[in-house]
């Protein structure tokens, strides 16, 4: 590039001569090559060689200025395009209004979510695209929201083009020309439907929060930049009386000091100026006096509220007052300052020799009176904070009060009972007398006695409310406590200070006395410096880079003919001036924060707006250096300045381009990750990652970036997006990874990416956490099994019903033909015989359409869940079918050791009752028949059984039996539904039911199990 720039400028010098001999030379007989053959006079050959160097340097130069610009233009370009591309495949929704709120652009996520096609939409008004309702406010809206510039979390209705409705949520910002003319309106929708459901939540939070600041017993205020009260506690609102600070729109002063003059005294400086101007915390003590002239003094702490700028918005103040602290170390203050005095006469005796020191003295006395006072300040603030449930356990506590307590965190004392921080004679009286008065009267305030984990009592000061919640019913209780120990180590502390004061005198003697050595050597030093800053002006003077140098009052001490023209003065004009000269009052904190940039770390590298002389402004690029000399102390700052008008031009257009799409990037409801590949494409660095991201892997994005992606989720390659992410970056060709199960130490959920590769080589993975979906989906499978399982049941028992309800049926018609030919014939036996055999078959369909009514009211009917002992049950069972168990001469042996099961008793109670009648019925010829009914652990859950010597079942039928009607012997008793009942009860339990046998004459088991208790629900509530 540099031996380009120099043949350009021998090119120009060329041009330069050929022109030169046109206009100069044109008289002279022969051609231009002939003149430069010849033997020109020597002092045209110096003026050539001159002027071709000068050309050859400009051209370097240019050529280094324009290398420059170009990198820094294409840097912004490609990270446009990056964020270009991350948008146009983004799965969120972008669309952007021209000033008529007509349609330029939508992407197609939006045109999926509205069912349209684009043509559809481009050029077409927002508002039709709106339900009915909501058009008019869009129309009353619209020409508000260009004026604000931006909005955000507005909500609006709208319709598909197939008539469905949906609720989005739009953020969005107004673009500009050059010009400052309205340009365009860029927007993203959200679906909000889910967001909703929190909102209660939400609202629950704020309640308890502020709960909690109205029973602070300070006042406690939200200022904005005006000063204007815009929230107050509930202590704030009774400093007031009747007037509510809020709505009656009053300033802090206000509120705080009752009258209407600003906090704008030397000795009491307004906190908020001093908050809004540092962005830093504020603590002060003002002195207020009253009509009657007595002092009050009010200790007032102001803290910076900032927007996602990082600029301050509001202001949050609180204030108490401390008029008995302070008139309690009045009179120690009243002895110091009597010392202080009589150092000061002793110091005055020193100095007459001096007056400079004298003032050096007295200055850095001040800072220290300032400094002790500070640390006075900060040694006694602090209240300690907290509260628990109305069961007494502990659900917060800030930092003070967990050093009160004596805690390593906050988290240690989370879920234990508050008691245990307080003495056996506190406690005893928390329980019988505090408690119940907070909850009778909503508030207690006094003195009680804490007893740390250490041991140490700790007597305090406190102050409790009740919290309730929005219905008001009592949720716990809130206390603020005042460690009342620190007071008194700080008297203790002064009283030993008062006894070394006199020991500091002669000690600050001697320090005044060296003192006064190193002034004079100092003095000697400045000269040097002087002589070296002459030196410097003279080296620079004739430098094109604009050069200045400051002193360390800010003070213009040099600067070099470029300096002075880029302002539009002249050097000897500038010379002694200060530096406020070059900037409006909107950039001194600008320049103030760069001066301590240089001070604290030696130089500062950066751009700030320079104010001509004329009145117009331009940004420069800064260099400044802190200036030492050979001991190593600050005697000065130079600068060098370039005005870079043209440059911030360009960069400005592209950095408003990839403002804009990294926004779009942030608020994307879909995690973002962008990875870098290393190791040959082995692995993959995370280079960004978007809040959305931070929401689905609950992790911080300082967390992730700069990690390796297989140390930050180290499940990725079980999870297969590894593989995917190394086939993207060797070809480029994008992939879907469809709906995977992901798993690690931290994380489980399933995940749905998208993943492809930018220009730049880096890999980008769009993805969504479908875990709700994936449950649904799974739920939705379960539920469509079981009603396919219960459609079968249902079938087979239509069948079966039909079946076994048409056989008394057919025997009750077929015996009343026979009943009318034995009527008629007379035969009065016979009658009977049929009258009897009818009898039964209807005693038969009664009992069967009794037990199918019992099996129907399974899961519809039910009695509460309850803990059943089982072994209980068991007994109550046996002896409700005592009679057949003793007339078949059966022994029946109950374990003790069965388990406490969580279900309906009765349901219970009728499993056990139709597995002991069922094993009585299929005993067979065993001559010795016998009965065991126990538990067994299998699988980590308790088995129960019921164990038979009987007859036994083949394992083909073992799973016929369970069915309707299912008799394996037809000659048996019964209506083959209690195997049924069994199994309908055990499963409405969440439990199962099955047999085990060996075979014919080998016994029978029947076992089953239910839900532990977490997992049971009522079973009528399953069941519908």
């Amino acid at each position: 590039m540099i031996a380009l720039s120099i043949v350009c400028g021998l090119f120009v010098g060329l041009i330069n001569a050929a022109l030169d001999y046109l206009i100069f030379y044109r008289d002279v007989r022969g051609t231009f090559l002939e003149m430069l053959l010849t033997d020109p006079p020597a002092h045209e050959i110096y003026i050539r060689l001159l002027i071709l160097l000068t050309f050859a340097g400009f051209g370097v130069v240019v050529s280094w200025v324009m290398s420059r610009q170009r990198r820094a233009v294409d840097a912004l370009r490609e990270s446009e395009e990056r964020f270009r591309l991350l948008f146009e495949r983004s799965p969120i929704g972008y669309q952007s209004l021209d000033a008529d709120g007509r349609f330029l652009e939508v992407n197609p996520v939006w045109l999926d979510a509205l069912g349209y096609d684009r043509p559809e939409v481009v050029g077409q008004w927002f508002g039709d695209f709106l339900a009915p309702e909501y058009q008019d406010l869009f129309r009353e809206r619209f020409p508000r929201f260009k004026e604000a510039g931006e909005v955000h979390g507005v909500q609006f209705e709208m319709v598909r083009k197939d008539g469905d409705r949906l609720i989005v949520e739009f953020d969005g910002r107004v673009g500009h020309d050059e010009q400052g003319n309205f340009k365009q309106m860029h927007c993203v929708l959200r679906d909000v439907t889910k967001q909703k459901q929190a909102q209660e939540a939400l609202w629950e939070s704020q309640r308890f929060l502020q709960t909690v600041v109205d029973a602070v017993p300070e006042m406690m205020l939200v200022i904005d930049r005006d000063y204007r009260v815009v929230l107050a506690n509930r202590t704030a609102k009774t400093f007031c009386g009747s007037e509510d600070p809020v709505a009656a729109g009053m300033k802090c002063h206000q509120v705080t000091r009752r009258c209407d003059d600003p906090c704008a005294a030397p000795a009491d400086p307004c906190p908020l100026e001093q908050v809004v101007a540092t962005g830093e915390p504020v603590s002060v003590v003002h002195v207020y006096r009253d009509a009657r002239g007595d002092e009050t003094f009010m200790e007032i702490n102001a803290a910076p509220i900032f927007d996602g700028r990082g600029e301050v918005v509001q202001m949050i103040e609180s204030c108490r007052d401390v008029t008995e602290r302070m008139r309690s170390d009045e009179a120690l203050r009243a002895a110091h300052d009597e010392l202080e005095q009589k150092v000061q006469q002793r110091t005055a005796e020193l100095e007459t020799s001096n007056r400079q020191l004298t003032q050096e003295i007295a200055e850095r006395k001040e800072a220290e009176e300032q400094l002790a006072l500070f640390k006075r300040f900060v040694e006694v603030s602090g209240e300690g904070m907290g509260w628990a449930g109305l069961r007494g356990n502990v659900r917060y506590i800030n930092s003070a009060l967990c050093r009160i307590f004596g805690e390593d965190r906050p988290e240690d004392a989370y879920g234990k009972p508050v008691l245990r921080y307080y003495s056996e004679e506190t406690q005893r009286r928390l329980q019988e007398e505090i408690f119940p008065a907070v909850l009778r009267e909503g508030a207690w305030s006094g003195d009680l006695v804490i007893q740390s984990r250490t041991g140490k009592r700790i007597p305090t000061t406190n102050s409790l409310v009740v919290l309730r919640d929005s219905k008001g019913s009592p949720l716990g209780f809130a206390n603020v406590a005042t460690d009342l120990t620190e007071r008194k180590r700080i008297e203790d502390e002064l009283r030993k200070h008062r006894g070394h004061l006199e020991e500091l005198v002669a000690e600050r003697t001697t320090e005044l006395e060296k003192a006064n050595a190193e002034l004079k050597r100092e003095i000697g030093e400045r000269k040097r410096t002087e002589k070296q800053l002459r030196l410097l002006s003279s080296a620079v003077q004739q430098s094109t880079e604009g050069m200045a140098v400051v002193g360390l009052d800010g003070c213009l001490q040099f600067c070099n003919q470029a300096f002075a023209e880029v302002h539009g003065y002249t050097p000897e004009e500038l010379t002694g001036k200060d530096l406020s000269v070059f900037h409006t009052p909107q950039q001194i904190p600008s320049v103030e924060a760069a001066d301590r940039q240089v001070k604290e770390t030696g130089q500062f590298v950066g751009e700030i707006w320079h104010l001509r002389r004329d009145g117009s402004v331009f940004p420069a690029r800064m260099h400044n250096t802190l200036l030492r000399d050979d001991s190593g102390a600050p005697i000065g700052i130079v600068g060098t300045l370039r005005d870079v008008t043209e440059l911030k031009r360009t960069e400005e257009a592209l950095r408003e381009s990839e403002a804009r799409f990294r926004e779009l990037f942030d608020n994307m409801s879909s995690g973002v990750a962008v990875c870098e590949a290393v190791d040959g494409g082995g692995d993959f660095v995370l280079r960004d990652f978007n809040k959305a991201g931070e929401r689905i892997e609950g992790i911080a994005k300082d967390e992730v970036i700069g990690g390796r992606l297989t140390e930050t989720f180290p499940g990725v390659r079980k999870f297969g997006l590894l593989e995917v992410f190394r086939r993207v970056w060797r070809t480029g060709t994008p992939e879907y990874h469809p709906v995977t199960l992901y798993q690690d130490e931290r994380i489980a959920g399933w995940r749905e990416n998208y993943v492809y590769k930018l220009p730049s080589g880096e890999v980008v993975a769009i993805y969504d956490d479908v875990t709700e979906r994936k449950q649904a989906e799974r739920e939705r499978e379960e539920l469509i099994e079981q009603l396919e399982n219960q459609n079968a049941e249902l079938e087979r028992f239509t069948y079966t019903v039909s079946h076994d309800l048409k056989n008394p049926l057919i025997t009750i018609k077929g015996y009343l033909g026979l009943l009318e030919e034995d009527m008629a014939g007379g035969k009065d036996e016979a009658v009977e015989d049929d009258m009897e055999r009818m009898s039964r078959a209807a005693d038969r369909m009664v009992e069967l359409l009794d037990e199918l009514l019992e099996l129907s009211r399974i899961g519809r009917m039910a009695n509460p869940s309850e803990h059943v002992p089982l072994a209980e049950v068991a007994r109550e069972a046996v002896e409700l079918v005592a009679g057949r168990i003793a007339e078949r001469g059966v022994v029946v042996e109950i374990s003790p050791e069965l388990p406490v099961v969580f279900g309906d008793r009765s349901r219970l109670r009728e499993v056990l009752q139709n597995l002991v009648e069922n094993a009585v019925k299929y005993m067979g010829d065993q001559p010795r028949p016998r009965i065991e009914i126990g538990a067994r652990l299998g699988r980590g859950e308790p088995i129960c059984y019921v164990r038979d010597n009987g007859l036994g079942i083949e394992p083909r039928y073992q799973e016929k039996i369970f069915g309707l009607f299912d008799q394996l012997d037809g000659r048996a008793e019964g209506t083959g539904i209690g195997l049924a009942l069994v199994k309908r009860i055990v499963e409405v339990h969440g439990g199962r039911v099955w047999v085990e046998s060996e075979g014919l004459e080998r016994g029978a088991t029947f076992c089953f199990c239910t839900a532990p208790e977490d997992k049971t629900e009522n079973p009528v509530e399953n069941e519908l």
